[in-house]
C-alpha cells in the first residue's frame, strides 16, 4: 500500500509542477500583451499630442499672419498719405517664427515645428515685414513697409 501511496503522490508532484509552469507561461504572455497594449495606446496619444501641437502652431501663426493684413487693409483704406509703426512680436507664445516676404506680395511665416501660413498681400504693397518695430507708409496708391 505505501508503494501505491508514493506513485500517487510522484504523480501530482509532476503534475502540480506542470501546472504551476504552465501559470507562469500565462502570466508572462499576459504581461506581454498588457505592455503591448499600453506602449499602442502610448504611440497613439502621442501622435494626437503632435497634430494638435501643430494645429496650435498654424493658429498662432494665422492670428499674426491676420495682424499684417489687418494693418496693410487699413493702409489701403485710407486716403492720401498713411505712416504707422506696429511690432510684430520676437516670439509667439514662446515659439521663435520666420518672415519670410516674397516677391510675388506674400508673407510667409513658418515655425520650426513645420507649421507654416503664407499672407497673400494686395498688389502695390512693397518691403518686408521683420520682428519687432515695422512701419508702414502710403504715398500715393503704393505701400510699403520698413
Amino acid at each position: 500500500m505505501r508503494k501505491k501511496e508514493m506513485m500517487i503522490m510522484k504523480a501530482a508532484n509532476g503534475n502540480e509542477k506542470g501546472e504551476k509552469g504552465q501559470s507562469s507561461f500565462e502570466l508572462v504572455v499576459i504581461i506581454g500583451v498588457v505592455v503591448l497594449l499600453v506602449l499602442v495606446v502610448a504611440g497613439v496619444l502621442l501622435g494626437q499630442l503632435r497634430k494638435a501641437d501643430a494645429d496650435r502652431d498654424v493658429r498662432l501663426l494665422e492670428s499674426l499672419g491676420e495682424v499684417i493684413r489687418a494693418e496693410v487693409a487699413l493702409a489701403e483704406s485710407v486716403r492720401g498719405e498713411y505712416y504707422h509703426e506696429f511690432t510684430l512680436p520676437q516670439l509667439v507664445e514662446g515659439k521663435d517664427y520666420l518672415i519670410e516676404s516674397s516677391g510675388d506680395g506674400s508673407v510667409v511665416l513658418k515655425m520650426d515645428s513645420g507649421a507654416a501660413h503664407i499672407v497673400f498681400l494686395p498688389s502695390g504693397v512693397g518691403g518686408s515685414f521683420q520682428k519687432g518695430l515695422n512701419v508702414i507708409r502710403k504715398e500715393g496708391e503704393d505701400i510699403n513697409v520698413n
